[in-house]
């Protein structure tokens, strides 16, 4: 006969196990997600510029323009992870 004890001790580990598993899992898909969007801003900034590392043709109000829109996007992004982990956290937290 097994001991009661010891057969909830098991459940409550094995419960705990799957719960921080689902967290684990939870973080990895935002962290997919948001790395995803910052590659895709580092490549918009990377597209103005050629193979020297200049400005493609001078258009620096362009390329200032772009750095202000994937900086805000960045910003954008930042709040709305933020949002994501604490909805992540325990109520009582």
């Amino acid at each position: 006969m097994s001991n009661p004890i010891e057969t909830l001790t098991q459940a409550i580990r094995e419960q705990v196990s799957n719960e921080e598993q689902g967290l684990a899992d939870q973080l990895q898909t935002l962290i997919n997600e948001y790395q995803a969007r910052e590659d895709e801003r580092q490549a918009e900034i990377d597209a103005w510029f050629d193979e020297s590392g200049d400005v493609k043709d001078g258009d620096y109000d362009g390329y200032d323009d772009t750095k202000w829109n994937v900086n805000e996007a960045g910003h954008e992004d930042l709040v709305g992870l933020l949002a994501e982990l604490a909805g992540l956290l325990p109520d009582q937290v």
